[in-house]
């Protein structure tokens, strides 16, 4: 999970991201639902991405000053958790 800059907000909005091209709809609500029962409000990521794989360096490390840039990661899905409040 990370934060992403939210201009309409002037701060940060959670998003996160899961790596595997195996993950459906039904996968997602029931991750939404998931983090409703155990995290607060605030922590449930508004936005979950599903890539195919994280970047990482030469020492296998994640690059996590790529997660905006949209070049390096291939996104196999998108979704939307607080579209359906």
């Amino acid at each position: 999970m990370v934060g992403e800059t939210d201009p309409t907000i002037y701060g940060e909005r959670v998003k996160a991201f899961i790596v595997g091209p195996n993950f459906n709809v039904d996968d997602f609500t029931e991750l939404k639902q998931h983090y409703l029962n155990f995290l607060a409000k605030f922590k449930v990521p508004e936005k979950i991405e599903v890539l195919e794989n994280l970047p990482r360096n030469t020492s296998g490390k994640i690059l996590k000053y790529i997660k905006n840039n949209k070049g390096k990661m291939k996104c196999l899905k998108s979704y939307h958790l607080m579209q359906n409040n």
